[in-house]
């Protein structure tokens, strides 16, 4: 499972 830890990182990269 690591598509959820690419989830987390597209998100931070939405906010910066």
């Amino acid at each position: 499972g690591g598509e959820a830890a690419l989830d987390e990182e597209e998100e931070r990269k939405k906010e910066e």
